[in-house]
């Protein structure tokens, strides 16, 4: 297959997901070039400390940003050695007016992030993104818009990591009805529960969570159960139509002690239906499909066709997400040079 076309990627979000989707992509290029008859550019890598990209909206040296930003914790130490420009995530519509990217990429972990997709979105450009807070919150709006501008709005990374429900709810089961999710989908409150199960306390088993660097930056996300609403929210979206994260009903895990756990399959369900949704921990039987360990996810989907399917895979990691990101790139990619 010929090389078709070259597809600009401005790419908010340098942390591991972002390292990781920016080296795929640049491990990946040749393949992905014969594959698909696309030829990948990041114009454009973004943190914290600002948006920085050429002006004249060419390529930039990833792998040297990825380097910057390990060693300094800063993108915008990149900007000064390469001498490219800097501009704050304030300024993301002037950027996007400049560079004129195909597909903006957020994989940060800024809640107010919505704001970006819209700016995108309005301006003819492929939104992919990890990051779940916009999803889960403003799903029909986002939508609407990509749908009225015939621009892409992608987010398979926002549940269970690179393993693909979204896809499978999306594409795969057009002729059948959903019924049902149930689903384990916050990886870090299974690895926590499994170290419960087996002796450790709670103090401990979120203390080594933090040092493996699983553990929410805002640990109550985690604990309180509110990434798995998220999650199971956007399922809801997908599987059934939009639903207010409002309706969204959850119970964490941080009540829990030790003797509730140890020896036990607890595990923190969320349970899907058209117009309800819920998270809580449940005690599952010996051998449940849902009583995953260390950081697997799970999902049992149920259709009026095919009856029981079950979906299993990691839950988290910066590969196993990016996984996820470059998938959704790449559909986006190709339905804009379609």
């Amino acid at each position: 297959m010929t090389v078709r076309t070259s597809v600009k990627i401005l790419l908010l979000g340098l942390g591991h997901v972002g390292q990781a989707a920016g080296e795929i992509l640049a491990e990946k290029g040749d393949w992905i070039r014969r594959r698909y008859g696309l030829s990948t550019e990041i114009i454009g890598v973004a943190d914290s400390s600002g948006i920085v990209f050429d002006g004249n909206g060419r390529g930039i040296d990833v792998e040297r940003a990825i380097n910057a930003k390990r060693r300094s914790g800063r993108v915008s130490e990149y900007g000064k050695d390469e001498g490219l420009r800097l501009a704050g995530t304030s300024e993301l519509e002037v950027v996007l007016d400049e560079t004129q990217p195909d597909v903006l990429v957020d994989v940060s972990s800024n809640d107010e992030a919505f704001s970006w997709h819209v700016a995108a979105l309005e301006r003819g450009v492929a939104v992919v993104t990890s990051n779940k807070p916009p999803v889960a919150l403003h799903y029909k709006e986002l939508i609407t818009l990509s749908r009225r501008n015939e621009t892409p709005y992608l987010f398979e990374a926002t549940v269970m990591a690179g393993t693909p429900i979204i896809a499978l709810l999306r594409r795969a089961l057009l002729g059948d009805t959903v019924t049902g999710i149930r689903a384990v989908l916050n990886a870090t409150t299974t690895f926590i529960l499994t170290m419960m199960e087996n002796g450790a306390n709670m103090d401990e088993a979120v203390k080594k969570a933090r040092e493996m660097g699983i553990l929410e930056r805002d640990p109550r996300k985690d604990l309180d159960g509110i990434d798995a609403g998220y999650k199971a929210a956007i399922l809801h979206d997908v599987a059934f139509g939009p639903i207010e994260f409002e309706r969204v009903d959850v119970t964490g895990i941080s009540g829990l002690r030790e003797e509730d756990v140890r020896g036990r399959n607890v595990r923190l369900v969320a349970s899907i239906e058209d117009g309800r949704a819920e998270v809580r921990p449940i005690d599952l039987p010996d051998g449940h499909p849902l009583a995953v360990t260390g950081t697997e996810n799970a999902a049992l989907i149920e259709t009026d066709l095919l009856g029981e399917l079950l979906i299993k895979g990691a839950g988290g990691g910066a590969r196993e997400t990016a996984s996820g990101v470059v998938s959704d790139i790449i559909e986006a990619s190709l339905s804009l040079r379609a």
